[in-house]
This record gives C-alpha cells, sequence and structure tokens, in this order.
C-alpha cells in the first residue's frame, strides 16, 4: 500500500497540477477529494469534473485560435505603406521639438514653460 501523503503536501502537489493544467488555482473546496484517498494527479481529473465551469477555460487552452497569414502585398502596395511609415516617422521627429500642450518650441529641454514634462523614454 502506498504511502498516503498529509494533507499540506497533497495540497501543494494538488495546486502545481491543478495550475499547470488550468492557469489558475482553484476556487472551489478541494479538500474532499483528500478525505476520498486520491492521488492529486485523481483529484485534478475528479475536480475538473465535478466542477464543469473549468471546461470552456480547457476548451479555451486546448484550441488556439487558428491564426489566419496576412495576404500578400503587392510591390505597389508595400513601398505604398513604407512611404508611410517613413512619413509618419518624420513627422513625429518634426513634431517632438514642440511641446504638445501649448506648441513652443521644446527643442531637447524635458520641461516646457507651461509646465508639460516631457516623458524620461522619450
Amino acid at each position: 500500500m502506498a504511502k498516503r501523503l498529509d494533507i499540506d503536501a497533497w495540497e501543494e502537489e494538488f495546486i502545481r497540477l491543478f495550475v499547470a493544467k488550468v492557469d489558475e488555482e482553484p476556487l472551489y473546496d478541494y479538500i474532499h477529494l483528500y478525505r476520498k484517498g486520491l492521488s492529486p494527479a485523481e483529484a485534478v481529473t475528479a475536480y475538473l469534473q465535478e466542477n464543469p465551469d473549468y471546461a470552456e477555460k480547457l476548451e479555451d487552452l486546448a484550441e488556439p485560435a487558428p491564426v489566419e497569414p496576412l495576404p500578400p502585398l503587392t510591390p505597389e502596395e508595400f513601398l505604398r505603406k513604407a512611404r508611410e511609415l517613413e512619413a509618419r516617422a518624420a513627422a513625429r521627429q518634426r513634431l517632438s521639438e514642440f511641446c504638445p500642450e501649448c506648441a513652443r518650441r521644446m527643442g531637447s529641454k524635458k520641461i516646457c514653460k507651461c509646465g508639460y514634462k516631457r516623458p524620461k523614454g522619450g
């Protein structure tokens, strides 16, 4: 006969297995499964059968949403998008020297006369 785990070790193993399977901790009571003498792995299976609201979560984890490939771009579309991105980057660069609150020229300063402070990352 296999040695039965004490309740703390059983509970830790049950939670570890459950989180590995469902990606969240159990919401409902599960100690009755320990009292039945089930191993942690058997208890996880029984717990999921007792609580059907986890079925949706398991279905979501089992079948990820199919990834649809992007339609191929023609060379003209690709060039148009590249020019658009370059234009946006150039506009962002030009506008970065002005205060977004009052439109004063800030240059490389971090704070404007109106009180606007430029974020640290930008």
